[in-house]
């Protein structure tokens, strides 16, 4: 019985310490030879895409078909989420340390907030603003940190520049991923996303490099397949196993302690020096991160229907906003709720059809769409995967 109840935190932890590896593995690629993004990349996408595949065939069983518009949109989410914002992340880790790389993609929730206020004029309220500050302040302690320790102001600004926009790459991702994870559920989408951005980063390999490019020497090889295997396929699992044990929240939580693991691994593998304002700076974006949570949620706040022009979908069923109390809400805010009142009705019957295989009724009272949350939840971890 203990040790089921230790289970859950676990795979939350184990599979947050993976996730945080990636940034280290790189640096360690970068360092042993001459490899550049494009072509570590392949290689981690290359490794990587037979799990994937398995994972697609795996949760594809007796699942109804995919609609065209949700096609669409895992291409375009293929693209932007694990393609362009993962290229930009590793090209920028190229320029700065592992440990700030971690900090600025932690961003990403910042970045929501303010696309929601941009396209969905969801205002942003004081305590926002204040969360916002917040988490800005402490990249910048961040960054006075690296620019003490590197001593070059045009590479740590390069660097940081190229992954914050790989941050707004996943953060288009992350506003337009959550309609289609509804639909199809999580691992289907992931393992479909990560499929057709394997295309995209191979269709991008073989236009600037001859596929002899590929034979790199065997120790880059070796950590292309353990930034596939330990950084992405098994930390995925984990999470999901977690939150199937302690929920959603709970594994969210742990996630969040992502770039102070990443800082203490680049301390210990790549000797980055720590500094108590490394320290201080680190804490702002994954806890203030975690208070603007509730901007982030799909299943409460965002959904891919809400944005047509970005994803080229089709016209958008009513939906009917309602209010409710967030109570885990560190910034005492209260959500909106978009629920679906009219649609495709084949959609709907697959919708049901999906829930009896789970073995929940999505019409019934005790079982409601708030299901969504967990599959946020899982994203926000397979954020990581960039």
């Amino acid at each position: 019985m203990t040790r089921s109840r230790f289970a859950g935190p676990a795979c939350a932890v184990i599979g947050t310490l993976g996730f945080s590896f990636k940034a280290i593995l790189i640096k360690l690629a970068y360092a042993a030879s001459t490899v550049d993004a494009i072509t570590l990349l392949a290689l981690r996408m290359l490794y990587s895409a037979p799990f994937f595949l398995a994972m697609a065939w795996w949760a594809s069983r007796g699942a109804p078909p995919i609609a065209r518009r949700d096609w669409i949109a895992i291409v375009w989410l293929g693209f932007v989420g694990y393609y362009l914002a993962s290229l930009l992340d590793f090209m920028g880790l190229a320029f700065i340390t592992a440990s700030l790389e971690r900090l600025i993609m932690f961003l990403y929730p910042t970045i929501v907030v303010l696309l929601s206020a941009l396209w969905l004029g969801k205002p942003i309220t004081r305590p926002t603003l204040i969360a916002l500050a917040l988490s800005y302040a402490g990249i910048v302690l961040a960054f006075w940190h690296d620019l003490a320790v590197t001593g070059s102001a045009a590479a740590t600004l390069t660097g940081g520049a190229l992954v914050f926009a790989g941050a707004f790459a996943y953060s288009l991702y992350l506003v337009g991923a959550g309609g289609v994870i509804g639909r199809i559920g999580s691992t289907r989408f992931i393992a479909l996303a990560m499929l057709l951005s394997t295309a995209f980063v191979l269709a991008h390999f073989v236009l600037v490099r001859p596929l002899s490019g590929l034979a790199v020497p065997a120790p880059i090889h070796g950590l292309a397949l353990a930034m596939a295997f330990f950084a992405t396929v098994i930390p995925t699992w984990l999470v999901a196993e977690a939150i199937r044990r302690i929920g959603a929240d709970r594994a969210s939580l742990v996630g969040s302690l992502g770039p102070i693991f990443t800082i203490g691994l680049a301390a210990l593998m790549l000797d980055e020096p720590v500094h108590v304002v490394q320290l201080v700076g680190g804490a702002c974006p994954p806890s203030v991160g975690d208070a603007l949570q509730l901007q982030l949620d799909v299943g409460e706040h965002l959904r891919v229907e809400q944005l047509p022009q970005l994803l080229c979908a089709e016209e958008v069923t009513e939906e009917v906003p309602i209010q409710r109390e967030r109570g885990c809400s560190a910034l005492g805010e209260r959500g909106i709720a978009f629920v679906h009142v009219g649609g495709d009705p084949v959609e709907e019957q697959a919708r049901r059809h999906r829930a009896r295989l789970a073995g929940v009724d999505g019409d019934h009272p005790d079982h409601p769409r708030a299901q969504q949350p967990e599959h946020l939840a899982q994203r926000r971890h397979v954020e990581h995967v960039l």
